[in-house]
C-alpha cells in the first residue's frame, strides 16, 4: 500500500517524509544488480559524496537525479522486492524485513534504521548516512 503526500502535509516538519529530507552522504558501496549502469571503479568514486532529498527533486554531488519525485512508501518482503525491482540478493545490503521501500519516480530509498538508508542508483546500492544540519 503506498502513501500519497499532499504538498500541504509536505510543508509540515513532523511530515511523514522528514526523515528522508537533508543531506545525506554515501559511506560504502554495498553491491551492483544486473545489468548495473556504472563500473565497480564509477561507484566507488560516489563514496564520500552528497545526496541531497528534497521535497523538488534529489541531487547526487550537486547534480539533478530527479525531478519531482513521488516519495511514495510500501512495506515490502526485502528479498522478493530486491530480487524482482533490483535483480540484486540481500546479502549485502543489511537491510531489515521486512523494508520501507520509498519509491522516487527514478529509484528507490530504503530504509535501515535512524539516520541511515540504502540508495539505489543506475543498478547500484550505496550505503548511506544522514548529515546534522
Amino acid at each position: 500500500m503506498a502513501l500519497c503526500l499532499s504538498a500541504q502535509a509536505l510543508a509540515q516538519p513532523d511530515a511523514p517524509n522528514g526523515d528522508i529530507f537533508g543531506t545525506w552522504e554515501i559511506t560504502a558501496v554495498l553491491d551492483s544488480g544486473d545489468p548495473s549502469g556504472m563500473s565497480d571503479r564509477e561507484a566507488a568514486r560516489l563514496v564520500g559524496k552528497s545526496v541531497s532529498v528534497e521535497r523538488e527533486g534529489i541531487k547526487l554531488n550537486g547534480l539533478k537525479m530527479c525531478k519531482s519525485p513521488s516519495y511514495n512508501r510500501t512495506v515490502e518482503e526485502t528479498a522478493k522486492h530486491l530480487r524482482e525491482k533490483g535483480h540484486v540478493s540481500t546479502e549485502n545490503l543489511h537491510l531489515p524485513d521486512p523494508v520501507t521501500v520509498i519509491d522516487a519516480k527514478c529509484t528507490f530509498l530504503y530504509l535501515k534504521g535512524k539516520g541511515t538508508m540504502v540508495l539505489s542508483w543506475d543498478g547500484v546500492y550505496f550505503d548511506a548516512v544522514k548529515q546534522r544540519e
